[in-house]
């Protein structure tokens, strides 16, 4: 693993976009932690805060990228970098990061059942077997994040409708 704490911003989108980013998942990981990092950060201006954020998402994606990975997991990270964003900076019709409706389109699609299924799972989850409380564990990992952008989630849109039932699960899942 080598040392990005130093990279600029741009030495890291040039590394990135080049495909030469990562000699492994840890180099992704730490890609993604420095940019998240200072995506959150006040001290810099709201542009290059976006720019970290697009970065962070580029990490997530090559973190994951092998096809044995569960793809629940890159959604659930995703979905932290992408709800900061459109909590801090508004929602956006040109930036795809920033839409809610991609966003809550794409974790719904990642939820592999139907919100009864898993209403039902989580009301005895302790004796399910190990598979179904990791998969319950996912979903609560990709609709957590959405639960600080609710207030902004559309009554009119059917997909948000939807997320923000799923929403009130979350205290019941594992």
């Amino acid at each position: 693993m080598s040392d990005l704490s130093g990279w600029s911003l741009e030495g890291l989108e040039r590394r990135v976009h080049e495909g030469g980013a990562a000699d492994g998942v840890e180099d992704w990981e730490q890609i993604r932690e420095l940019s998240v990092g200072r995506m959150q950060s006040a001290a810099y201006p709201q542009e290059i805060r976006i720019r970290w954020a697009h970065l962070a998402l580029a990490a997530i994606a090559g973190k994951y990228a092998s096809p044995l990975e569960d793809p629940k997991k890159p959604v659930a990270e995703s979905a932290h970098v992408r709800s900061f964003m459109i909590r801090e900076f508004g929602e956006s019709e040109t930036d795809e990061a920033r839409r809610i409706g991609e966003l809550c389109a794409d974790v719904e699609a990642h939820l592999g059942m139907t919100r009864e299924e898993a209403l039902q799972l989580a009301s005895e989850w302790r004796g399910a077997p190990r598979e179904q409380v990791l998969h319950l564990r996912r979903i609560k990992n990709m609709l957590t994040p959405l639960a600080g952008i609710q207030d902004l989630l559309r009554e009119e849109d059917p997909i948000q409708q939807d997320i923000t039932e799923w929403l009130t699960l979350i205290p019941r899942l594992p």
